[in-house]
């Protein structure tokens, strides 16, 4: 069962990811580094103010989901391109939990630096975390690409506490099964076979 995200102090390393507008008045900057024994590689994808809540519609939705400013909630890429097709696994303050092993643990608002973990999520790809603190800074929240599960810590400069952690993916396709016909040419086709066989002897 998932519940969240565990957040316990914590600091970053020197190689950690920044994603922000910095530390100057009324700026802000988040940090995340995979932690001792994660060999994860973190980038920043995306920086931006308002909210991440997950919502697909709605007039102020989740813009990480939209890749793009959604309402009030504003979106600035860092990343080379936006990652289409991304769904919200868990996301740290709501209950129930949306996919086993995104998010363990239970969060602790408050401090600007912790760590985290995110549990195996084999069928999908192109995870990204993202970090939401207060509004009274620019930005809000900060999105980062990562190249593989584990445990995280992460910093939020000059000040901040940590609202919630999203989790996003996409869903790996399916394997396409044999249609039952070509199961049945291939039948008919190793017949033929036996048969053409059977005669020459």
């Amino acid at each position: 069962m998932i519940a969240a995200a565990v957040f316990a102090l914590a600091g970053t390393s020197a190689m950690a990811a920044t994603c922000g507008t910095g530390t100057s008045t009324g700026q802000r900057n988040f940090a995340l580094d995979a932690a001792v024994g994660n060999t994860a590689t973190v980038s920043c994808y995306a920086y931006g103010t308002g909210n991440i809540n997950g919502n697909t519609s709605g007039p102020n939705g989740d813009p990480i989901l939209k890749g793009a400013t959604f309402g009030n909630n504003t979106f600035v890429l860092k990343a080379p391109a936006v990652i289409s097709n991304l769904t919200l696994l868990d996301k740290s303050d709501v209950g129930g939990d949306l996919f086993d092993g995104a998010l363990t643990g239970t969060v602790n608002n408050g401090p600007n630096t912790g760590s985290f973990s995110i549990g195996n999520l084999p069928s999908y790809s192109s995870l990204i975390v993202a970090l939401k603190s207060g509004n009274n800074l620019n930005p809000s929240w900060a999105a980062f690409k990562i190249s593989m599960v584990g445990a995280f810590d992460f910093s939020i400069l000059p000040k901040g506490g940590i609202s919630h952690v999203n989790v996003y993916g996409v869903k790996d396709p399916a394997p396409v099964p044999l249609p039952a016909s070509a199961l049945l040419l291939m039948a008919g086709m190793g017949g033929l076979a036996a048969m053409r066989r059977r005669k020459k002897s």
